[in-house]
């Protein structure tokens, strides 16, 4: 009687090296980083044992299975462990679905948000204004102001912040005296086409202040242009284009479009809900930076 062999498991196909990478997540009792660690090292080992199973370890479906069983297992985001992970298949993996969640519109929208503040810039330059600010351009910091989708605008006088699902980017850095400041932020809500988010009053004896004069360039602005208005005043406020500012906390302002193209309502997670990690953000933001294109590799 003949016997039939058994078949090497580099020859299994993808979809059956994917389960068995599934099924070794499943089996490690360790909810926590040394279980992530443990069961990424046997799967990097695995991936050593020959050039075939190199090549099916890598497989996208391979990989699409194996990260989504951590996420399901670990209740996180894939990409947190298709960072972590950072083989060559997962980089891949992770490009492509940049490419199809938003992440590659939003970093565009983020490029298009930074050019608007240069052009505000320039335009403070043209009417020979002075100030000492300028366009950050660092990248965002994943710790705060991390949407799930969409942008928010924060001001404290000038354009400070926005919210995105990468976390806090900053717009201005530096520092202008007098009323220049306003004057800045009021057109650069107007190009922006942002809209006040109605924040309400906080500590006892909060201010909050608008400029009520209204223009669509860079202009001087004195302290006859800003009142005082109150907390019924400042609730009517919602959706107007008017610069608002706050004694102790930022003006919250609503995007629902960069350079005529709509972008998501902005939308937070759930308290508790894990989100993007940090070496996730940072991973996609480099990716995106570099230009390359990992899909190819």
């Amino acid at each position: 009687m003949n016997q039939v062999g058994k078949a090497p498991i580099e020859q299994l196909p993808a979809g059956i090296i994917g389960n068995i990478l599934h099924q070794l997540n499943r089996q490690s009792n360790v909810i926590s980083r040394a279980g992530i660690s443990a069961v990424m090292r046997c799967v990097r080992s695995l991936a050593c044992t020959s050039k075939r199973m190199n090549l099916m370890v890598n497989h996208s479906q391979a990989v699409c299975m194996f990260l989504n069983s951590l996420a399901e297992k670990y209740r996180q985001p894939p990409e947190n462990f298709a960072a972590v992970l950072n083989t060559k298949g997962a980089s891949k993996w992770l490009w492509e679905y940049i490419q199809t969640n938003g992440d590659a519109q939003s970093y565009q929208a983020i490029q298009d948000i930074y050019d608007l503040a240069a052009e505000v810039l320039n335009e403070v330059q043209e009417e020979n204004l002075h100030c000492n600010y300028y366009v950050a351009r660092k990248g965002p910091d994943p710790f705060i102001y991390q949407t799930k989708q969409g942008f928010m605008l924060y001001i404290d006088k000038v354009p400070c912040y926005i919210a995105t699902p990468f976390g806090q980017i900053e717009i201005y850095n530096g520092q202008s005296d007098g009323y220049l400041p306003f004057s800045i932020s009021e057109v650069f809500i107007k190009k922006l086409e942002a809209t006040f988010a109605c924040n309400t009053l906080g500590k006892d004896g909060e201010c909050a202040f608008e400029v009520f004069t209204q223009s669509n360039k860079i202009r001087k602005i004195t302290k006859d242009d800003i009142k005082q208005i109150s907390k019924e005043e400042l609730e009517k406020k919602e959706g107007a284009q008017n610069v608002i500012v706050y004694g102790f906390q930022f003006a919250r302002y609503n995007i629902k479009e960069i350079k005529r193209k709509k972008v998501p309502d902005v939308l937070w997670d759930n308290p508790g809900h894990s989100k993007r990690s940090y070496k996730a953000i940072k991973k996609i933001w480099q990716m995106l930076c570099s230009g390359e294109n990992f899909g190819d590799n």
